[in-house]
């Protein structure tokens, strides 16, 4: 006999912004709306063995539910989940002898609660155009867990009935008048990260996706969600503690997600693929100054004898920049700008659109991957033809080149399990053609910086570091020029086309 359809959850959760609860709570959705106190207690064993195969079972409301963590960073959820009524204050295994659950063999009697959410709930069904259902939820309320506590305020967004279109188009509405931030969250990952008790730290902006089987369109959703979820939690990083570290990986990501989206722009040439790339760009050069500030005084702090008159001018000069970008990353358009581009990945009109190439959306990523590769190859082959001799713009392009040829590299990596030496060479092997690149680039910056002290107290301490912090790299066009025809002479670890 054949199984029942696996019942899956589709939701949404965005995070609220402190300064806007008490506007959402008036919102006309929940007019007159009492709202409803619900607590919920989540069991696991002491080991943690349910988080660690990545279940979570929640009792709420005489109603037991087992929930599988979903993989996308970026906010949208996407789930098996397995609900039953239960009597009494603890779950029922027997009820889940169908589901991931029953694999892991565990004693019921070694099931405790490990945590407890309580929240505020107000609920509103929204119904959407095409004849889409949707349940809003506005929780606001409380994790506790091995003694300590965390408030918390989010909106969840739950698809009954209908596109996935719909849930985006909500969203989006409502972040025109509310600061709405996607969250990778569940209300279960927030009270295991306060039962953890330690640092979050910046995440690197760095693939881990395994693209083996997906077809183009698929492995291009997966680096949206996967740059998605590096840019919303460095971002929260910045925002929270101006970390100098998560600004870098913020940054990164930004790039790299444009970089992917570029890979593909032989598969999507709508307008909105355009506008979205444009948007990623802008916020990158929000944040470039406060970048560029941070490198110089890193590289003025550990010369001989650093001038604290200069480091107080600069350390200064970047207090104003991380306050730009604090204001942007608080911004109403920061939030839709990210939601846009999930909106666009997740339900956007390339995915079934007649001008959208579906015999090349829907091809093996692996033959895309080979011609995608071998065109950024013959691009930075083409640009760099006597690099050191190149004007600082033509230099400039043919370092965004090497990124581009890195970024697509280490992107679509997995689909090269058996190249992974050849691959990690030419990796490094390109990444030197862009360090050298870098360094002017530093340079170039570092000078325009620093002459913004030449009149004032550190005017002279400006001038002696203008001097002296790059001394000895003058040739850093003739070493990127040689670097650039080292990675060349490299054999490709990709079938060419």
């Amino acid at each position: 006999m054949a199984r029942p359809p696996q019942p899956t959850e589709i939701e949404l959760k965005l995070d609220v912004a402190g300064q806007d609860v008490a506007a959402l709570m008036d919102s006309p959705l929940w007019a007159n709306q009492v709202p409803r106190a619900l607590t919920s207690i989540y069991f696991d064993t002491e080991d943690h063995r349910l988080r660690c195969a990545g279940l979570s079972l929640r009792l709420r409301a005489g109603v037991q539910t087992l929930k599988v963590k979903g993989s996308d960073p970026s906010g949208l959820f996407e789930r098996p989940e397995w609900e039953h009524p239960v009597s009494g204050t603890r779950p029922d295994p027997s009820l889940l002898l169908d589901t991931p659950l029953a694999a892991l063999a565990i004693d019921p009697d070694r099931l405790k609660p490990v945590l407890k959410i309580q929240v505020d709930r107000r609920t509103a069904l929204v119904h959407a155009a095409q004849g889409a259902k949707i349940e809003v939820a506005l929780d606001l309320g409380q994790v506790e867990a091995g003694g300590r506590t965390s408030e918390f305020c989010e909106l969840e967004l739950e698809l009954i009935e209908g596109p996935k279109r719909a849930l985006f188009d909500l969203a989006q509405s409502m972040a025109a008048q509310t600061r709405l931030l996607a969250s990778s969250q569940s209300k279960a990952d927030r009270g295991f990260a306060l039962l953890a008790n330690e640092p979050v730290l910046p995440l690197k902006a760095e693939s881990r996706l395994d693209l083996s089987d997906l077809s183009v369109g698929q492995a291009l959703s997966a680096m949206v969600r996967e740059g998605l979820g590096h840019i919303l939690h460095n971002g929260a990083l910045v925002s929270r503690d101006r970390e100098i570290e998560a600004l870098h990986q913020l940054r990164v990501a930004l790039r790299r997600l444009r970089a992917a989206l570029g890979l593909f722009k032989s598969v999507v040439r709508d307008q909105a693929f355009v506008d979205m790339r444009n948007s990623l760009r802008g916020l990158s050069q929000t944040m470039g100054r406060a970048r560029d500030l941070d490198v110089l005084i890193a590289r003025i702090e550990h010369a001989p004898r650093p001038s604290p008159r200069l480091l107080e001018a600069l350390i200064l000069d970047r207090g104003q920049a991380y306050d730009e970008v604090c204001r942007v990353l608080g911004s109403h358009a920061y939030g839709q700008t990210l939601l846009t581009v999930m909106a666009w990945a997740e339900a956007g009109d390339w995915r079934q659109s007649p001008w959208s190439d579906a015999s090349l959306r829907d091809q093996p990523v692996l033959t895309f991957s080979d011609r995608a590769l071998e065109r950024l190859r013959r691009k930075i082959k083409t640009e760099g033809k006597g690099l050191a001799r190149l004007d600082a713009e033509a230099q400039h392009r043919v370092r965004i080149r090497a990124k581009n040829l890195r970024y697509g590299m280490e992107l679509f990596g997995s689909l090269y399990p058996d190249q992974e030496g050849a691959r990690h060479r030419l990796i490094e092997a390109v990444k030197q053609v862009q360090d050298r690149l870098g360094t002017m680039n530093d340079r170039a910056v570092a000078e325009a910086l620093l002459r913004a002290h030449a009149t004032g107290p550190a005017a002279f301490d400006a001038g002696q570091a203008l001097a002296n912090l790059y001394v000895g790299q003058n040739d850093a066009a003739v070493q990127a020029e040689q670097a650039l025809r080292r990675a060349l002479e490299l054999p490709r670890f990709w079938s060419r086309p």
